[in-house]
C-alpha cells in the first residue's frame, strides 16, 4: 500500500504555484523579475482546501472510498495542519518569471518573515527533467519549508521548458513561454540557476555574500555543473545526487530516452555529452575550498547509492572537505529518515553558511 500511494502523490501532484493572481508586496525588486506571486493561495490557501483538493484527486485515483479514507489519513499525517500553519504564518512563499537571454524561465523564492538581519541563500536545484519533478507545493512543504524555517532565503529555478510542455491551457500560466526553449538536462538550464545569482542583491533580506547551492537527484548534477562556473560559492548539498551518467544507465537503462529527447547531439556524441555532465569526470576542476554534504539511500533504485561512495573516495583524493551520509535501506527520497535529512541539511548550512 505504501509504494502504491508513494507512486499516488507524485503522479497527482498538486497543481503548479505559478497560476497568476494578484499580491501587494514584492521580495525580488528587480526589472527582470515579473509576475511574483503568494505561493500560499487558491487552494493551498487553507489547509482545509489543500486537503480536500487532495482528497478529490484520491476520489479519481482509486475505486473505493475506503483506500482514499487511507490516501487521505496517510497525506494528513505526513502533511499536518500544525505544520502547515506554521510555515503559513512565518514564511514569505512567492513564484515568479525571470529572463535568461530573452528566455522566459519560472522561479521561486521562499523566506522567514519580519527579517532583521541578512540571510544566508540556498539556491535549489530540483530533480526531474521537463515537467516531471517541478517543485511544487507539496515538494515544497517536505523539502523547502523545513529549511527556510531555519533561517534560509531558498531560491530556484523551474529550468526553462518546465511547466509548459504538453500542460493544459487552464492552468493559465504556460501562455507566457515557448515551446522552443527546452530543458535540455544540463545545457543551457546551467544558465537559468547561474542567473539567479544576479537577483539575489535584489531579495529583501538575503545575504549576496553566503550563497549555497542544494541539489537533489538530476539537482545534484547542476550543482556540479554550476559549482564549475562560480567563484562565490562555498557550501554544497546534495541528496542522491547523480555523478556518472554513464555508469547510471546500467542501473536505469530507461534514462537514455530522456538523455535522447533532452541532450543536444546527444546521438553524434553520446560519451562525450555524458562526461561533460558528470561531476566524477572532472572532480579536479571543482573549487577546493568548497564543502560538499553528500547524502543517499542504500536501496536507492533510481541513482545508484555507489554514485555517492565514488565520488566522496574522488572528493578525497583532490582533498575536497566532505561528508558522505548513507541511510540505510532508504530510497532514492530518502522516505524513511526524512526528518533526520533534513537536520543533516539544516545543520551542514548552518555549520558553513
Amino acid at each position: 500500500m505504501s509504494l502504491l500511494l508513494s507512486s499516488t502523490f507524485l503522479t497527482f501532484s498538486l497543481f503548479t504555484l505559478s497560476l497568476y493572481s494578484a499580491d501587494t508586496t514584492k521580495i525580488i525588486n528587480h526589472t527582470q523579475v515579473t509576475k511574483e506571486q503568494d505561493c500560499f493561495r487558491d487552494e493551498f490557501s487553507d489547509y482545509d482546501l489543500w486537503i480536500e483538493h487532495t482528497r478529490q484527486k484520491f476520489e479519481r485515483a482509486y475505486d473505493t472510498e475506503t483506500i482514499v479514507n487511507k490516501a487521505t489519513s496517510l497525506f494528513k499525517a505526513q502533511h499536518s495542519r500544525e505544520m502547515f500553519e506554521i510555515y503559513q504564518k512565518q514564511l514569505e512563499c512567492r513564484t515568479f518569471i525571470y529572463d535568461v537571454d530573452g528566455v522566459p524561465v519560472e522561479g521561486y523564492v521562499i523566506k522567514p518573515k519580519n527579517v532583521t538581519q541578512p540571510l544566508p541563500v540556498v539556491i535549489y536545484n530540483r530533480g526531474g527533467n521537463g515537467n516531471f519533478g517541478a517543485v511544487r507545493f507539496m515538494s515544497m512543504f517536505k523539502t523547502l519549508f523545513p529549511l527556510a524555517e531555519q533561517g534560509f532565503v531558498i531560491f530556484g529555478s523551474q529550468y526553462r521548458g518546465t511547466l509548459n510542455e504538453n500542460t493544459k491551457l487552464r492552468y493559465g500560466f504556460q501562455r507566457a513561454f515557448s515551446n522552443q526553449h527546452k530543458d535540455e538536462f544540463g545545457g543551457k538550464d546551467i544558465q537559468d540557476v547561474t542567473r539567479l545569482i544576479d537577483f539575489i542583491p535584489s531579495i529583501i533580506g538575503a545575504d549576496p555574500k553566503r550563497i549555497g547551492l542544494f541539489g537533489w537527484s538530476r539537482g545534484g548534477m547542476q550543482n556540479y555543473l554550476v559549482l564549475r562556473q562560480l567563484d562565490n560559492v562555498k557550501v554544497v548539498v546534495t541528496v542522491a545526487g547523480n555523478t556518472d551518467l554513464l555508469s547510471g544507465l546500467t542501473l536505469r537503462p530507461n534514462m537514455e530516452r530522456v538523455y535522447k529527447k533532452r541532450i543536444p547531439n546527444y546521438n553524434k556524441d553520446k560519451i562525450g555529452t555524458l562526461e561533460s555532465r558528470s561531476a566524477i569526470k572532472w572532480v579536479e576542476k571543482l573549487p577546493q575550498d568548497v564543502s560538499i554534504l553528500l547524502m543517499h539511500g542504500s536501496a536507492d533504485k533510481r541513482v545508484d547509492v555507489s554514485q555517492s561512495i565514488e565520488f566522496a573516495k574522488k572528493l578525497k583524493l583532490h582533498g575536497i572537505s566532505h561528508k558522505l551520509v548513507i541511510y540505510e535501506d532508504d530510497d532514492h527520497s530518502l522516505t524513511k529518515n526524512r526528518a533526520q535529512a533534513n537536520k543533516e541539511v539544516v545543520t551542514w548550512f548552518q555549520k558553513h553558511l
